[in-house]
């Protein structure tokens, strides 16, 4: 089992408690399939302020989220877990009559297990329940005990920390893609070049491949204007490079270039059957809240890349405030890593 670290501030509990599904798919894929009962893998949100973790161990329930998800507190700061269920009580406010069918259990466990702290917690509105466990029983019946792999994704430096080995790894690198795309730490036209296949393909493709990758590298390395060489240089070569045009588009971006919207449709125009093209003009209408017009873009991608695109359609949805739909968007894109 993994662990999503995650930094504050508390920007969407709701889909950080989604992506649990996506680091699950991934150890189920390249471990075995889930069994019944397994659990979701650990999201642990910083405090930035205070640098407290806050562990939160979630089973992310299956859509409308008619079953329950559970919540479980164990030896955290105690202000900071009432805290954290209340951030997830303002995210799910807008839920209107939904939410009443659904059943989020909060366990204190250990020495959140206090009267004041249990207290404080239930004057949460439905659709909480809250618990005290004093012995850790519940918390080990849920079979939420293991010893992750931490990972610390941090959004100033566009990094992916693993505690265990303790050192930083790049974005577009081993399971720090998956992460980034549903963070908004890079784009989902990023997240399908991660994805590819590595099927044996030609020498020149190979290159051509290391070059895109060591030129996405340099992009989420905060080095975009290095990156914008690289892209441009590409396209010398090759001027209807449909990928090197996309990240042309997005150095353009990140550089703050007027002209990166103008790139973007001029390459999609070019290649309407290209879906990384179109998924890299949705995250920037997204980002720039032209959220009707990016909806069809990502929708006309979803059977040609599934899992990036259902990645941003529940981008889209949090832009929204649609906590809920943003909620099974991931877990659709998780589904489809695991097949």
């Amino acid at each position: 089992m993994k662990t999503l670290v995650v930094t504050s501030p508390f920007r969407s509990v709701l889909s950080a408690i989604a992506l649990g599904a996506v680091l699950f798919a991934q150890q189920v894929e390249e471990h075995k399939r889930p069994e019944q009962g397994d659990a979701m893998p650990d999201i642990t949100v910083v405090d930035a302020a205070s640098g407290h973790r806050l562990s939160v161990l979630g089973a992310l329930a299956t859509p409308p989220l008619d079953a329950p998800l559970v919540i479980a507190f164990v030896h955290q700061d105690k202000d900071l877990c009432v805290r954290f269920v209340k951030e997830l009580a303002k995210e799910i406010d807008g839920l209107g009559e939904s939410r009443e069918r659904c059943a989020i259990h909060v366990v204190f466990c250990g020495e959140q297990a206090d009267g004041a702290t249990v207290a404080a917690a239930r004057e949460l509105p439905a659709p909480f329940r809250v618990q005290r466990d004093t012995d850790r029983s519940a918390y080990k019946t849920m079979g939420l005990i293991a010893f992750p792999t931490v990972y610390v994704v941090d959004r100033r430096t566009r990094t992916i920390e693993t505690l265990r080995r303790g050192y930083k790894i790049s974005l577009a690198q081993e399971v720090s893609g998956t992460l980034a795309v549903a963070l908004g730490l890079m784009s989902a036209e990023d997240f399908a070049r991660v994805m590819s296949p590595a099927a044996e393909v030609p020498a020149a493709v190979k290159r051509h491949r290391a070059r895109l990758r060591q030129a996405h590298q340099l992009l989420h390395g905060d080095k975009p204007e290095s990156a914008m060489q690289m892209f441009e240089a590409m396209l010398q070569e090759d001027p209807s490079d449909p990928d090197a045009r996309a990240g042309r588009a997005i150095a353009a971006g990140r550089l703050g270039r007027p002209n990166a919207h103008e790139l973007l449709v001029a390459a999609h125009e070019d290649h309407p059957e290209a879906a990384p093209v179109a998924l890299a003009l949705a995250a920037w209408l997204t980002e720039h809240d032209r959220l009707d017009e990016a909806e069809p873009l990502i929708r006309g991608a979803l059977d040609h890349d599934p899992a990036p695109a259902w990645f941003a359609l529940g981008r889209l949805h949090e832009r929204r405030g649609q906590w809920m739909q943003a909620a099974i968007a991931y877990r659709e894109a998780a589904t489809r890593l695991m097949h």
